[in-house]
């Protein structure tokens, strides 16, 4: 990804971010003289590596372009961007016929230009197992008003319906004119970006508590589906091991006291 690490083989990647390109890279070695021969097709067929993407969480999918094999090693290489992306991707490298053989030598022979000779997939989870809310990366001072461009985030929350897909109702608007919020992104790894995402990470907790007890409807002991806006919500509520009842009468009587036991439960930074 951009701005972090290498990873070989990942199964899930943490603190992804739709604000980072993924960039992934397959490399195979093939006797391709063997490969044909195995296949039943002449000197004159072509091969190729190619890389397909999937995504669950947006229905959307691609490809890289083919990369010829020539013999030795070859790599197939891909850039996501990550507004496309949601939940888990799939990724599957695939050996193609690009070129049939005008001579086989086997009746069996692939001849379908395309024709997968060879594939093997990851799914690689980018968000863990619960709901992640959209971002929107905008200039604050252009599309809220010209006081919001000191400010550096905006948690929008549409409509009080518990029963709604998260990703639908949750929108964190992320301001592009901040220096600091585009060094979490960009450089996800600095020890300023890690102090941004905190704070961020806590003040989107505050949010959610302070909806949820605001919210007449919203019950901890009510199953919301996994993904819905009243699951997302229950999250940091639940960091306080108290039914909703207790929570509410302690918000009412002192929210500050609340804030700061939410603080201690999130954690200290590192």
């Amino acid at each position: 990804m951009s701005g972090a690490s290498p990873l070989a083989d990942p199964v899930q990647i943490e603190d992804w971010s739709y604000f980072q390109t993924m960039e992934i890279s397959v490399s195979v070695e093939v006797d391709v003289d063997k490969a044909r021969v195995d296949l039943g097709l002449g000197p004159d067929a072509r091969l190729g590596l190619v890389i397909i993407w999937t995504c669950t969480g947006t229905s959307l999918r691609g490809s890289s372009t083919i990369s010829l094999l020539e013999g030795g090693q070859t790599t197939a290489r891909l850039v996501l961007d990550g507004g496309n992306l949601r939940r888990d991707v799939r990724l599957e490298c695939q050996v193609v016929l690009v070129q049939p053989s005008l001579a086989p030598t086997s009746q069996f022979a692939p001849d379908a230009p395309g024709a997968i000779l060879w594939a093997a997939a990851r799914v690689v989870k980018l968000e863990g197992d619960g709901a992640r809310m959209p971002i929107l990366a905008v200039s604050f001072s252009r599309y809220l008003t010209s006081a919001s461009a000191g400010s550096m985030w905006w948690l929008r929350i549409e409509g009080d319906d518990l029963d709604a897909p998260a990703d639908s109702a949750l929108w964190l608007w992320i301001n592009e004119e901040s220096p600091i919020v585009m060094e979490m992104l960009n450089k996800p790894s600095s020890d300023k970006a890690k102090l941004t995402s905190h704070f961020m990470r806590l003040d989107l907790y505050r949010q959610l508590v302070d909806f949820g007890l605001k919210h007449d409807s919203f019950d901890l002991n009510t199953e919301y589906e996994e993904g819905s806006l009243g699951a997302v919500v229950a999250g940091p509520l639940r960091l306080f091991n108290a039914d909703t009842a207790t929570l509410r009468a302690r918000y009412r009587d002192d929210p500050q006291r609340l804030e700061a036991e939410l603080q201690a439960r999130v954690g200290g930074l590192q």
